[in-house]
């Protein structure tokens, strides 16, 4: 069994390859106070991978190493701003869950360690893909979850990009107005492109934006063959773009237009009628202005239907949709109202217990009671739903008078009719 070697010596040694640089040129660390004789706190930094947004960008992160290090990782905090997925938006600490080095540490790991796993898995765009778990395999939790983790790192990658090619946008000369296209052609490709699921289709999207960035900074920098690219490719889309509609619209008038089915066309009428009846009409006359004295044509007899205690006259079929709305209307007005009696039925109870308390603690029964207020609610609420089922008795008295009536004339003028033939 190898011996464990001391928190301090583990440190020095740290330490002296820090300050040589005998480490990876990717990142470097230090103490944060030369005179810190616990060497708790220290300074990292990272600098971001090449061929990606961030290229020549350098991170400066703060890490603080406990007592018992290396039993146990360091905390990690990022002092630069940065939206990558295992670290805190807020406070810029790194998460030990999120991050694989952290959640399985081991006593072998170094702060480098930390440090690379930071660029390789989060900044490093092949290793981000490299992390998908094979499609051959069966899920597991671990699996998934590692598959969400890197799905928010491609979100965060993808609206980096897209905000790196819109300012390298700006930055081309406005004297050429050939360039100008370019931001709203980028617009276009990553609305078309958001929704890629697929990592290989995002791989080689996201790869054809890395080329597009370099080639927008070479133009903004006054290479005059990358401004001819970008030019020829604008054209290029528009030309495309053209032809496509072109094809489509020739497309369109060759296909012949599909005839409906009785089912469809009956669907289509119903929708038709549904839109043609949404408001009342402006020269409809009161239902209970009927009988009419003279109709054209044979006589249409009302029916009286209760649609759940709601009376209404059907003269034919569909349904008008505007009475469909005031039916509704009205049975939900009294839902409401039940609902509010049975609410209040309860909170009766409640009062009653209040009072009957107040009275045991004051030694006297109060003039005003919790129970009087809600009483009153309760009696309005039964009033109401009283005068609207007393309303709708007489409102479906009087349209059996209607219909009695429609009737009667109905049968006259079939007798009338039958003379005359």
């Amino acid at each position: 069994m190898a011996a464990k070697i001391p928190r301090n010596f583990r440190l020095l040694e740290e330490l002296e390859k820090g300050e040589k640089g005998l480490g990876a040129e990717a990142c470097s660390y230090g103490l944060a106070d030369g005179e810190d004789m616990m060497m708790s706190n220290w300074n990292g930094t990272i600098l971001g991978p090449p061929h990606s947004v961030h290229e020549n960008r350098i991170y400066s992160v703060q890490i603080h190493c406990g007592p018992d290090y290396p039993d146990n990782p360091p905390t990690i905090q990022f002092i630069s701003r940065v939206n990558i997925p295992c670290v805190d938006q807020k406070t810029g600490k790194v998460d030990p869950a999120k991050l694989p080095c952290l959640a399985q540490w081991k006593r072998e790991y170094t702060m480098e360690t930390i440090l690379l796993e930071i660029r390789r898995r989060v900044f490093d765009l092949p290793s981000t893909f490299r992390a998908f778990p094979s499609p051959q395999k069966a899920p597991t939790s671990e699996s998934i979850a590692l598959y969400m983790d890197q799905a928010m790192i491609i979100g965060v990658k993808g609206l980096a990009l897209y905000r790196a090619l819109l300012r390298q946008c700006s930055k081309l000369p406005g004297a050429v107005p050939e360039l100008q296209p370019s931001k709203s052609l980028i617009q276009q490709r990553f609305h078309k492109y958001k929704n890629l699921q697929s990592p290989s289709q995002t791989v080689n999207a996201l790869k054809a934006g890395y080329e597009a960035l370099d080639l927008l900074h070479s133009a903004s920098q006054g290479n005059e063959h990358d401004r001819h690219r970008i030019a020829t490719l604008v054209r290029e889309s528009k030309s495309i773009k053209k032809q496509t509609t072109e094809f489509q619209k020739a497309l369109a008038s060759t296909v012949q237009p599909r005839h409906l089915s009785k089912r469809e066309l009956k669907k289509e009428e119903s929708r038709r009628l549904q839109e043609m009846t949404a408001r009342r009409h402006p020269d409809a006359t009161p239902v209970l202005s009927r009988p009419r004295p003279m109709v054209n044509g044979r006589r249409r007899v009302p029916v009286l239907v209760s649609a759940r205690g709601i009376p209404f006259l059907r003269i034919k079929k569909p349904q008008p949709k505007n009475l469909s709305g005031v039916i509704r209307t009205k049975l939900d007005k009294r839902w409401r109202r039940i609902e509010r009696r049975e609410k209040l039925g309860v909170e009766i109870l409640f009062a009653k217990d209040e009072d009957e308390w107040d009275q045991l603690t004051l030694g006297r029964p109060e003039t005003e009671t919790w129970a009087v207020e809600i009483k009153k609610a309760l009696t309005e609420v039964n009033t109401q739903l009283k005068e609207s089922d007393l309303k709708n008795k007489e409102l479906a008295e009087a349209m059996w008078h209607v219909v009695l009536a429609e009737r009667k004339l109905a049968a006259e003028e079939e007798t009338q009719g039958s003379t005359q033939r």
